[in-house]
């Protein structure tokens, strides 16, 4: 990976905004993007069905949720926490 340092091995670990987006991801991504509506609701259907399996968790008791980034996923997760305490 070309780095400030030269070319170097690299870890992808998600640093948020700092964190470089690897060209396969992000042709994927446009790619998606550019698929008529009821083919990408199919295509989110399936990555949704892949990372509950990778995650183990059951369709039947669990929801995948995608969110725009780190940040709002923890926000996300602290209001839904904030009220299952409440009830």
């Amino acid at each position: 990976m070309p780095t400030a340092g030269g070319f170097l091995p690299y870890i992808h670990i998600d640093n948020a905004a700092s964190t470089p987006t690897f060209p396969a991801v992000w042709n994927t991504v446009r790619q998606a993007w550019r698929l008529p509506e009821d083919r990408r609701a199919e295509l989110v259907a399936a990555v949704r069905t892949l990372c509950a399996g990778f995650f183990g968790a059951p369709a039947d008791r669990y929801d995948v949720i995608f969110t725009s980034n780190t940040t709002e996923a923890i926000n996300f997760a602290a209001k839904a926490l904030t009220r299952q305490s409440r009830g």
